[in-house]
């Protein structure tokens, strides 16, 4: 994952919405939306629940989130 997509990730598992992820980067909900969707095609996820299940499943990534 890229550095974005990453920091992006982790605020959506702190609960954060793509809008309020927007106003911390000055950027639209939009491409907030867009980074989430490359992460769960890199994940080969289908939705942010799985996405979110995969990294609390997996030690390793778990291990880059805290």
């Amino acid at each position: 994952l890229t550095q974005r997509e990453m920091t992006c990730l982790i605020k959506t598992i702190k609960g954060k919405t793509a809008k309020e992820i927007g106003k911390d980067f000055n950027i639209s909900s939009r491409s907030i939306e867009k980074h989430l969707d490359n992460i769960k095609i890199k994940m080969k996820c289908n939705s942010r629940r799985e996405m979110i299940e995969k990294i609390f499943n997996n030690d390793e990534m778990k291990h880059l989130l805290f």
